[in-house]
């Protein structure tokens, strides 16, 4: 048996390399991307009832933005107020961890120290492994994950070990185990809050979940009295609870049909790979039909011959699965790994056992019907008889390669659409000057900015130096709550702190009042410049006195609409808010010339104003797709590998077809060609008929890229148009790269001599 197999192996073998090849590309393919699909799916799920577990966010009653930023007193004052909440806490990143050792020598970590409540670990559930699960009763404890403890303690225990952070010493007392990278509790240290600005109303530095307790459904007693309770929620917005599970999709932007969308591509490119699979076995039957029978006349049972024909198919798509894990292997070694967010195998083991048996069936579906088919006529009629051809037969090869085309072209679009979007995010005018502008991160720590400014501007390749406290056009600012004016409250989301030449660096027009001037930055007093929406949203005036904290403050100006936060959000009421000479953590710079000198100009200046400072430079185009558009660039890179994964496989099966197809019409190609027929003549009988499939799965395909484009493209604010040139330019690809391997295929049968073909048939 064994040796039958190989012997039809060898006899067929570019077929057989192409289609091994081919479900090896897609079942490595099927399990790569199932990887990304589990860490999306499972994201935020791996905590004990979940389905409890929800952030707390202010909802605009308006526009209905969330804002997710909270004071102090709103923890206890809703845990007063609402009884379904078993436990509650806020949530504030503390930034610097350092350890202190026997020494007293401080050695950093590069670790964030995260303050919370004491019920923040009974939320998520923390799973600790050493120490007292209680420690953060004690204001003076800190609890670690075990990565952290491994990475600086080795195999020596931590508890009893020293961290510092601003000024203030902690003693580890537990360690947890630490969670998964797809979760939105940080693999960070943790510790308690205490009374810190546990009566401030003005700083809105927090983050807020909760825990229902456990006789309480999902959302039950969250309904809209209780969300409306007065003192929680402000008269601008109110309280709405987000179940974990879904704050990457609600809160974070992240775009929620394209788990959906990879699932059914990866599929499709399995089915794919799997149709080609079939489609082979069953071309293979004419050619092997008259052998198997041969067998059957010295006495061979059916069921043999059957099972031999099942085995062959199963030992070809075992081995199409070992070479695939073999390119899975490679992938994880290659520059591609970023793609997917975790790839290793203890995680997605459940993956590679899925892909062996999806291996194991297909090998049994595709070997049935041809085990089955070849064996059920009688010998006798086999061995007179030619099957080579088959009517039904040939339809049925004919749809499959339809349906591989359809898919092909379906990746296609969809990949074109991804793009286009992604450019178009990139590109998109945010209403103000971005161009030939560098950001510099120096941190909190430094505060030499007068005598940084002053040294950068020495250099003639850089034109002008400003400041402000956040990552200027995707990360906006923070929240500033407790503001009073005449016509009540006022929490404004976001504000960005910033230096007086702010808004005259990035060209940002001021429509009414005036700007910012270095005497306003030199007085002390704080100075806002409003965002015409905001303006309009709260019937605000300029020249308005606003009380913050107990200070008077003064609304100088209204500047134009921009886009302070990256284009997956809309453009939101902001302001720009100036006291005196704050400590702003980051620089931007706009330059000319090349780049890599000014860079050089950059470091060499912080080093002549403070030689210990650290800076990290980058792009200001960089920073959107690093920071604001990463995940559209992965999934725009992903659809591009399906679709030419997908491609490759549907031009193997028209590959097969065309061989199968010129093997055996050479008969009615030769007569054709002695009654005068052309080498093109020969061409356009074969690619007529592969143009009309192509047409066919083409018009089939808009309406299910229209559909999935559409829902994909609803969760941008700021999106394109579904352009039809894009469905046109997917079907005028596919129907060349068709064209051109049926050229090929039908012209070398064309030109060899129709007197031999005639005599071989």
């Amino acid at each position: 048996m064994i040796k039958n197999i190989f012997i039809n192996l060898t006899r067929f073998k570019n077929s057989t390399f192409l289609n091994v090849i081919g479900l090896s590309c897609a079942f490595a393919v099927f399990m790569i991307i199932s990887m990304q699909i589990r860490y999306d799916y499972t994201y935020d799920k791996q905590y004990k009832d979940y389905e409890k577990i929800y952030q707390l966010v202010r909802t605009d009653t308006i526009e209905g933005k969330h804002y997710s930023s909270w004071n102090r007193p709103s923890v206890s004052q809703m845990k007063n107020e609402l009884p379904e909440i078993e436990y509650i806490s806020g949530f504030c990143w503390w930034f610097g961890a350092i350890i202190v050792n026997e020494n007293r020598e401080e050695l950093d970590t590069g670790a964030n120290l995260i303050l919370c409540d004491e019920d923040f670990p009974k939320i998520f559930s923390f799973d600790f492994i050493e120490g007292d699960e209680s420690a953060l009763k004690d204001l003076s404890n800190v609890i670690v994950s075990d990565d952290f403890a491994k990475k600086h303690y080795g195999n020596e225990s931590p508890i009893g070990k020293t961290i510092k952070s601003y000024g203030k010493l902690y003693k580890i007392a537990a360690v947890y185990k630490a969670f998964p990278e797809n979760s939105t509790v940080p693999r960070a240290l943790f510790a308690n809050l205490g009374d810190y600005e546990i009566d401030s109303h003005h700083s809105w530095n927090y983050e807020i979940f909760v825990k229902l307790h456990k006789s309480i459904g999902p959302l039950e007693g969250f309904d809209n009295k209780v969300m409306s309770q007065r003192g929680i929620a402000s008269v601008e917005t109110y309280l709405n609870p987000i179940n974990i599970a879904d704050v990457k999709y609600d809160l974070r932007g992240d775009n929620p049909y394209i788990v959906g969308i990879m699932m059914v591509l990866v599929i499709s490119i399995l089915v794919l790979a799997s149709i080609n699979f079939v489609n082979f076995a069953i071309s293979m039957v004419p050619l092997k039909i008259k052998g198997i029978n041969l067998r059957k006349v010295v006495g061979v049972s059916n069921c043999r011959l059957r099972f031999v024909v099942v085995v062959e198919a199963l030992f070809l798509t075992l081995l199409s699965f070992i070479i695939a894990l073999f390119f899975v292997e490679l992938f994880k070694d290659s520059t591609l790994n970023s793609l997917i967010s975790d790839t290793s195998w203890i995680n997605n083991r459940i993956i590679y056992l899925l892909t062996f048996i999806v291996s194991v069936l297909v090998g049994v579906f595709a070997s049935i019907y041809p085990a089955i088919y070849s064996t059920s006529f009688s010998p006798a009629l086999v061995l007179k008889s030619s099957f080579a051809l088959s009517v039904r037969g040939r339809h049925f090869r004919k749809c499959l390669i339809g349906f591989q085309f359809l898919i092909a072209i379906v990746f296609i679009s969809i990949a074109l659409f991804i793009q286009l979007q992604y450019n178009y995010l990139l590109t998109r005018d945010g209403r103000y000057n971005r161009e030939s502008v560098l950001r510099i991160s120096h941190g909190y720590s430094y505060n030499k900015h007068d005598a940084l400014k002053s040294e950068l501007l020495t250099y003639p390749n850089i034109k002008d130096v400003t400041f402000t406290s956040h990552i200027f056009g995707i990360l906006g600012g923070n929240s500033m709550g407790g503001i009073t004016y005449s016509k009540g409250k006022l929490s404004i989301t976001p504000v960005c702190r910033v230096a007086y030449n702010f808004l005259d660096f990035f060209e940002i027009d001021v429509l009414e009042g005036r700007d910012f001037t270095l005497s306003d930055e030199q007085s002390g007093s704080g100075y806002w410049i409003m965002s015409k929406l905001l303006m309009d949203t709260y019937e605000v005036n300029i020249n308005e006195k606003l009380k913050l904290r107990g200070k008077t403050t003064d609304i100088i100006g209204v500047c134009e609409n921009v886009n302070v936060n990256h284009m997956k959000k809309e453009i939101e009421p902001f302001a720009f808010y100036m006291v005196g000479k704050s400590v702003l953590p980051t620089c931007y710079v706009r330059f000319s010339g090349n780049p890599e000198k000014v860079i050089k100009n950059i470091r060499a200046s912080y080093k002549v104003t403070d030689p210990n400072s650290e800076m990290d430079i980058k792009f200001m185009d960089d920073d959107f797709k690093i920071m604001a558009y990463a995940e559209e660039n992965r999934q725009k890179k992903i659809m591009q590998s399906l679709s030419l994964i997908a491609i490759v496989i549907a031009l193997l099966g028209v590959y097969g077809l065309v061989s199968f197809d010129t093997r055996f019409r050479r008969k009615e190609i030769s007569l054709r060609k002695i009654n005068g027929a052309s080498v093109f003549d020969v061409f356009s009988m074969f690619s007529v008929a592969y143009l009309k499939i192509v047409l066919i799965s083409f018009v089939i395909s808009i309406p299910i890229v229209f559909v999935v484009v559409r829902d994909w493209l609803s969760a941008f604010p700021y999106k394109i148009p579904i352009y039809w040139w894009v469905f046109l330019l997917a079907f005028l690809f596919v129907a060349l790269l068709t064209l051109a391997i049926s050229l090929v295929q039908t012209y070398t049968t064309a030109r060899e001599n129709p007197i031999n073909q005639l005599k071989e048939n």
